[in-house]
């Protein structure tokens, strides 16, 4: 009965396996004869459900897969296990299992029994996690998890082998983090299959912009952020969360003041600032300025000029520097002044050097020079010296100091019978002295005693056209004859004569004919005595064509008229010095083609030489008579040596040299037939008459003495010409030079 029903079992736990086979396979082993079928049991297991796995006992005697089912000792306790092939699960246990969850069951064996597992497809749990401080949707494909951050934990179940596509959906001003937990990584979506439990951990971020913050400006300050994170001084850039409201605030250094905002923000307040997105401000910072200002004080005139460039002081006395800036001071004294030192922020004479960290001041003083006037006084008189404006009254003070460029006039007043002489110095003249006081002064008042006079007499032939001169000035006589002098004063007298010869001085112990030296001590009458030239006309009085009748007489009426002595002496008789120094000058006039006779040259010659340059003596003579081209030159180192006689024809204008005294007011002339000369004008000689362009007349002075050397214009008589010049005075040009040749030669008398 029992057997049977045990092959019942067995035969069902094969159908409910699933298992077909042969009676003989899935039979139980036969018993042993020596076991008592009453002390056991069968034990069946049934799998089934759509997935797969083993079950296996302990002790062994199931391991289904190959055996379902298996005989135990009545009261063993066994342990079945259930292992799922991958992809599977244990989804429930059933019979003596009933209510078993897990992979394994105890059954206590008292009978035969059965066991049944379903395997189904495994599950498994997806965990996501989303954190972060932003906002946002992570979605599964196929559905089951919609998480979103500060929800907790998002759990879903899902088949093993399922693909399951996570994807992340940031809100609006936020940004996805990305996925961590090691199945996924990066920002995309997020996809696998589900072969396990799985966490994922995502984030949403609030998205992040970048404000920066810039300084501009020569001054230094800080921007600071609230929240913070901007400190610039350092960090002058800081990324915030979208939507975020971030103050900055200005803080100028201690030099500098802010001066506003340009970018996202404007004005000198706070800047307030919505991160949208990025933004850029810039804080301006300037140095504070203080205005320093220069001045000019004192008596005298001067510049202060600033580097840097800004004060010209003089025009421009102040300036606005930037904090912190070294300004240098320049003090220049303008030429009459000197610089005396600084006052206000600096001191001193030396350079003047202002850092400007608060509104400053300075002042140069300028002096003006001053310059020490001294006044002496001199003489043997008396008398005051004063000034204006005031300061010397000498008398008691004779200097004082005024300042450059002062004008100073000093009066002198002579006292009792004193007279005031004149200054000296730095100033001359008897009148006021004026003095501008561009340095140092000295001047000499001389006041003189009583005072002498003296007179001055002149005397003589043409005494009139002579001019008496004194030093120190006083007398030009001329004008005025006489003078006062301080007794002691030492007075020259000097003369020049007109058409006479200074015969000399006389009185006050003066005598002769040169200057008249004398101290004065009383009053004096000085005589100068003046007397025509004396002249000798060297010719033999019956040589020439009417000489004895005409020539002399005119030449003696025209010399005399002038004031002058005349002595007619024949050529053969003036050879010798005693002769001829009778004579303030001689004329020699030349013979011609009129048959004059020849003086004696053999002795004439030295004695005319001598009588030049020795004796002081002058002489007139004729071209022709000495240059003329048969004869020789006769005056030793008188005349060249070299000289060929020339003829000029026909009217001639005369051009008179300018200039020599000989020639004053000698007009322009003609003559009608020859005007010889010799070889033009001479080295060393002087020009004095031009006939066309030929030069006449030519002076020299030679030694102590004078020559003139002139064509035939003095005694003209040659026969077969009628050219009587000086005989019928038609030459009246001609004739006042002769004269004058006469006159000037004289005076090397």
């Amino acid at each position: 009965m029992r057997l049977a029903r045990l092959s019942f079992a067995i035969l069902f736990a094969a159908v409910a396996c699933g298992e077909v086979s042969s009676p003989s396979t899935d039979a139980p082993p036969p018993i042993d004869a020596g076991i008592d079928a009453d002390t056991m049991a069968t034990v069946i297991v049934t799998k089934s459900g759509t997935g797969a796995g083993t079950v296996a006992s302990t002790p062994a005697g199931i391991d289904c897969g190959a055996t379902c089912s298996g005989q135990f000792t009545i009261g063993a306790i066994i342990t079945l296990t259930a292992t799922p092939e991958v992809g599977s699960s244990v989804v429930s246990w059933g019979g003596a299992c009933a209510g078993t969850t897990g992979t394994t069951c105890t059954v206590t064996v008292t009978a035969d029994a059965a066991v049944s597992i379903e395997f189904g497809p495994a599950q498994h749990t997806v965990t996501l996690n989303v954190a972060g401080n932003g906002a946002g949707e992570v979605v599964s494909a196929p559905a089951g998890l919609s998480c979103s951050p500060g929800g907790g934990a998002c759990v879903a179940t899902f088949a093993y082998g399922t693909s399951l596509t996570l994807t992340a959906a940031p809100s609006p001003g936020s940004l996805f983090g990305g996925w961590s937990g090691g199945i996924c990584t990066g920002l995309g979506p997020c996809t696998f299959t589900v072969i396990g439990d799985a966490v994922i951990n995502s984030s949403f971020q609030l998205d992040n912009f970048t404000l920066i913050v810039s300084k501009a400006g020569n001054g230094t300050g800080t921007v600071t952020s609230a929240p913070a994170g901007i400190n610039c001084g350092a960090t002058c850039a800081m990324s915030y969360a979208f939507n975020s409201t971030v103050v900055l605030t200005a803080m100028p250094s201690p030099d500098s003041v802010f001066n506003g905002w340009t970018g996202a923000c404007t004005g000198t307040g706070t800047c307030t600032v919505t991160m949208t997105q990025s933004r850029m401000v810039t804080a301006s910072f300037t140095l504070r300025q203080f205005t320093l200002t220069a001045a000019t004080a004192g008596t005298g005139t001067g510049t202060v000029t600033s580097n840097p460039a800004g004060i010209n002081c003089g025009v421009d006395c102040t300036e606005p520097y930037d904090s912190g800036t070294t300004v240098s001071l320049t003090a220049t004294p303008a030429a009459n002044s000197t610089f005396t030192g600084w006052s206000g922020a600096c001191s001193g004479v030396g350079a003047c050097t202002v850092t400007m960290t608060a509104a400053a001041s300075v002042t140069a003083t300028f002096t003006l020079q001053q310059f020490t006037l001294t006044v002496t006084k001199a003489g043997a008189g008396s008398g005051t010296v004063t000034s204006s404006p005031a300061g010397i009254n000498c008398g008691a003070t004779c200097s004082a100091s005024y300042g450059s460029g002062t004008v100073v006039t000093l009066t002198a007043a002579a006292t009792g019978t004193s007279t005031f002489a004149g200054w000296s110095g730095a100033c001359t003249g008897t009148g006021t002295c004026v003095v501008t006081m561009s340095a140092a002064r000295a001047v000499t008042a001389t006041f003189n005693g009583s005072v002498v006079t003296i007179t001055v007499s002149k005397s003589g032939l043409a005494a009139a056209g002579a001019v008496v001169t004194s030093s120190p000035a006083g007398i030009t006589c001329g004008a005025t004859c006489s003078g006062s002098f301080a007794p002691g004063t030492v007075v020259t007298l000097t003369t020049t004569v007109g058409g006479s010869v200074f015969n000399g001085w006389s009185g006050a112990g003066c005598s002769g004919t040169g200057s008249c030296v004398f101290t004065v001590s009383a009053a004096t009458t000085i005589s100068a005595t003046y007397r025509g030239a004396r002249v000798a006309l060297n010719a033999s009085a019956m040589s020439c064509l009417r000489a004895a009748t005409n020539a002399y007489p005119r030449v003696t009426t025209l010399v005399q008229a002038r004031g002058h002595t005349v002595t007619v002496v024949t050529g053969a008789e003036i050879d010798t010095a005693a002769e001829i120094n009778a004579f303030d000058v001689v004329v020699i006039p030349g013979p011609g083609n009129s048959g004059c006779v020849m003086p004696d040259y053999t002795s004439y010659d030295a004695v005319v030489d001598q009588y030049v340059r020795t004796a002081g003596h002058g002489v007139v003579a004729s071209g022709w008579f000495l240059f003329s081209d048969f004869m020789s030159p006769q005056l030793v180192g008188v005349l060249p040596s070299t000289l060929v006689a020339n003829y000029l024809s026909g009217n001639q204008s005369v051009a008179v040299v300018s200039g020599h005294p000989i020639t004053t007011g000698v007009a322009n002339f003609t003559t009608n037939q020859w005007l010889p000369w010799g070889g033009g004008p001479q080295p060393g000689a002087t020009g004095l008459l031009t006939v066309g362009g030929t030069t006449v007349a030519e002076a020299w002075t030679l030694g102590a003495g004078r020559s003139v050397f002139a064509g035939p214009m003095f005694v003209e008589d040659y026969g077969a010409y009628d050219n009587e010049s000086l005989l019928d005075g038609t030459q009246a040009g001609s004739i006042e030079f002769f004269m004058r040749s006469i006159e000037w030669a004289a005076k090397a008398r």
